[in-house]
């Protein structure tokens, strides 16, 4: 990836980052939340920017005792992209610190279930694969899934992204929603009363009309999916654009309605990728 040092600017690098963060990659996976991706992250975030970018890694005492990483790059003397871990104002002590004392120090293998070596190789592998169609023209579809699976959902949303080179439009986490930072952390119930449910509603369909078609999973137990069945709807019928599903369960997956409005039907992620991928054409 050295070549990609000049290529590559922070903010695109930055935008696939956020998409490759995940429990798995997060120092305190206890507590981590999709909406809240930055927790825990920036030990291993920087080893990556220092791939991409060069430069030399810094290590910060935190005010309240915790400990940060960033990175210095030429012409840009701190760089940290897990801004929401802490601010850069809090910090002090800088230290420069070698990769290895990052990879395979004591600090972050005792409060998380996955060792630092791996955390880095799993967010490094995802980044890699993000840029894998970095310079593709992207279809957009716009993602429709259920609230209530939103988070395991979102495992599948980055492994088609990656392997597809394709952009899944995410309602609940590719914009700030302070209701699903809420039912992410526990403090609210899906499908709770929502002061914010009609600018949501309405940025919802902002962005299927924004989008080349829709995606939509249909998972096993999903209970209700009064949400993406509307936008199944109006991406079908009043817009006339492709629509895929995903139908997990096989009881529905002959349903009358999920038939008229399917352009194809697939029984599982990896069927939709494969189909994709026969067809050879990135156009939808």
């Amino acid at each position: 990836m050295e070549d990609r040092k000049d290529a590559v600017s922070l903010r695109r690098f930055e935008k696939i980052l956020r998409k490759s963060w995940s429990d798995k990659t997060s120092a305190l996976n206890d507590i981590w939340v999709p909406s809240d991706p930055g927790i825990g992250q920036s030990d291993v975030t920087a080893l990556v920017v220092n791939d991409y970018f060069g430069g030399r890694i810094l290590r910060s005492d935190m005010h309240d005792g915790s400990i940060s990483y960033c990175n210095e790059l030429e012409g840009k003397p701190v760089v940290q992209l897990t801004a929401t871990e802490a601010s850069i104002n809090q910090a002090h002590n800088y230290t420069y610190v070698e990769r290895d004392e990052i990879l395979h120090g004591q600090q972050g293998d005792s409060y998380t279930i996955y060792p630092t070596h791996l955390r880095y190789s799993i967010l490094k592998h995802r980044v890699d694969l993000g840029f894998r169609h970095l310079d593709d023209d992207k279809v957009k579809l716009y993602f429709a899934h259920p609230t209530p699976k939103r988070v395991e959902l979102r495992d599948t949303e980055i492994f088609i992204e990656s392997e597809l080179g394709i952009e899944l439009q995410n309602p609940f986490y590719d914009r700030y929603r302070e209701d699903v930072v809420a039912m992410d952390k526990g403090i609210m119930a899906p499908y709770s009363s929502n002061a914010d449910g009609d600018k949501n509603v309405e940025e919802d369909l902002r962005d299927i009309l924004s989008s080349s078609g829709l995606l939509s999973v249909l998972p096993k137990d999903s209970g209700r999916m009064i949400g993406s069945s509307m936008e199944i709807f109006y991406n079908s019928e009043v817009l006339n654009r492709p629509t895929y599903l995903i139908i997990q369960d096989n009881s529905i997956y002959e349903h009358i309605w999920l038939v008229r409005y399917a352009t194809e039907r697939f029984g599982s992620a990896d069927e939709f990728v494969e189909w994709w991928k026969s067809r050879h054409d990135k156009s939808v």
